[in-house]
């Protein structure tokens, strides 16, 4: 995916409903030496209630990240990666997720 222009959602969804207990979201994400030098969001949760976590890859390749979450009662989840700045080009390449439940 070409990341030129503004700050954006690169990844969302996919809104399953899961039952209250604790979560882990592991996504494997690909930046070029472009795309590698602008900061992101790692979110996981509930639609309105999630984690989020900051990072700027620093150099070019495949990346993995984890996030863990807690649901009271159950909701739909989503998993999202957010450019939170603007970029003039670069690509970046979502691999995929794995959820799975912890308790």
């Amino acid at each position: 995916m070409d990341v030129a222009g503004r700050a954006r959602h690169l990844v969302w969804g996919p809104y399953d409903v899961l039952p209250a207990g604790r979560w882990r979201a592991t996504a494997r994400l690909i930046f070029d030496r472009w795309a590698c030098r602008h900061k992101y969001y790692f979110e996981f949760g509930a639609v309105a209630d999630f984690v989020r976590h900051e990072f700027c890859p620093g150099r070019e390749g495949v990346f993995e990240f984890e996030a863990e979450h807690a649901w009271s009662k159950a909701s739909k989840t989503e998993l999202r990666v957010v450019m939170i700045e603007s970029s003039l080009g670069g690509q970046f390449d979502f691999m995929g997720a794995q959820i799975e439940r912890l308790s």
